[in-house]
Formats: structure tokens, sequence, C-alpha cells
């Protein structure tokens, strides 16, 4: 299960990369292997803290990789 979410996640940030919208330096199976982690804690921290907004958070946690691996704008 998690190796397939991986690799989807890794297939998506190669076509980014692909589609010069990511960084080429872009580790791509790294990064794969952060979000899904991050996910799963999040989860899991929901699990046994209700009150935590998986969803606020995971948004959040989407801009920062965003923040870091978004090519910026051709000048």
């Amino acid at each position: 299960m998690y190796r397939d979410f991986r690799r989807l996640v890794v297939e998506l940030l190669q076509q980014g990369v692909a589609e010069g919208n990511l960084r080429q330096d872009t580790g791509t199976e790294a990064t794969a292997t952060w979000v899904v982690g991050s996910l799963d804690g999040l989860m899991l921290q929901h699990w046994f803290d209700p009150s935590l907004d998986p969803q606020a958070s995971a948004l959040n946690m989407l801009s920062i990789l965003h923040q870091g691996v978004a090519k910026p704008p051709d000048r």
C-alpha cells in the first residue's frame, strides 16, 4: 500500500519536473517518501487527537513543499 502510494507521488513529481513546473534537482524519491510519511503521521496524530485538523495540516504541509520544489518563474 505505501509502496504504491509512494510510487504514485513519485510519478506526479516526475511529471512536474518534466513539464518544467518543479525544479530539476527535485529528489522525487525522497520527496515522495516525505509526503507519504507526513500524511501518515498527520492521520496518526488525528487518530489520537481528534481536535487536529488533518486537512488544514496537509494543505499547509503541501504549501511548504511547493515553496521548496517549485521552479521559480522565468525572468
